[in-house]
């Protein structure tokens, strides 16, 4: 078993290629089948194989790293890893829902369109996987859980080229994280009694070209007096300012949160 962790440890990322590469192939198999007896078992030897993944990395390797002074950096990396494999196993049983569906009702003719779908969707690597900060994605997570609670459209867009420079202050990523983190909670939770076709939110994170990081938040207007209220009544903010390093600026339909990293690089 401890061979295992440290396989995982030093290639998991690679592990989780194959895995897809594995599930598409059993999936191709499946329907070539064409068994539903097949689909059910692969069903379930889908979700077996994900949560003992999960349960070998968070579990065990927490007791094989227990001793180790690093223990919690790696560990918390590792938290990324697992969220979004959580991720990717919700969106595979949406995917395998579709086809069983399909037959059952004997549309053979949509299964190879569909397949072939699934397999565009999935070399478009997931955008979460490019965030390594903690707070970031936990924030990133917590506001696409809240959004669909509340039936709010929400939609995420990670820049190729994002990424904290190295000289930046912990504390300063947890504000940036914290900052995005208040105003998508107040943008969904004045959203989330107005009608439908309102409830639209955009996120776009990437660094401009001073190296700077920055978060755009793309929102219905209709809503801009209830957020300018909300920060002064509620948060008490009443400048464009959230920390020394942090700025934002609020217009109606967007809102752009600014961490100045460049005197951080340049130390």
């Amino acid at each position: 078993m401890k061979k295992i962790i440290r396989f995982l440890n030093k290639h998991y990322i690679k592990f989780i290629y194959f895995q897809w590469f594995f599930i598409l192939i059993c999936i191709l198999c499946a329907f070539n089948m064409i068994s539903t007896t097949v689909v059910h078992i692969l069903i379930f030897a889908l979700n077996v194989f994900i949560f003992e993944l999960i349960y070998i990395i968070k579990v065990l390797d927490k007791k094989n790293y227990i001793s180790n002074n690093n223990f919690i950096t790696k560990y918390k990396h590792k938290e990324n890893v697992i969220k979004c494999l959580m991720l990717e196993r919700h969106n595979c049983f949406n995917y395998l829902q579709v086809m069983y569906g399909s037959l059952q009702l004997k549309r053979y003719d949509k299964l190879d369109n569909y397949i072939i779908k699934i397999l565009e969707e999935i070399e478009n690597t997931n955008p979460l996987y490019r965030i390594k900060n903690q707070q970031l994605l936990d924030t990133l997570f917590k506001s696409i859980k809240k959004a669909k609670k509340n039936n709010v459209n929400m939609t995420i867009e990670i820049k190729d080229s994002f990424c904290f420079k190295k000289g930046i202050p912990f504390e300063q990523k947890a504000k940036f994280a914290e900052c995005l983190k208040l105003f998508q909670s107040i943008i969904i939770n004045k959203l989330k009694d107005l009608d439908s076709k309102y409830k639209v939110i955009k996120v776009r994170i990437g660094n401009d070209q001073k190296n700077n990081v920055y978060a755009l938040i793309l929102y219905p207007a209709v809503i801009y007096d209830d957020i300018i209220e909300a920060l002064k009544i509620k948060h008490n903010i009443y400048d464009n300012c959230y920390s020394n390093s942090i700025r934002f600026r609020i217009s109606k339909s967007r809102i752009l949160i600014l961490l100045e990293t460049v005197k951080y690089v340049e130390s």
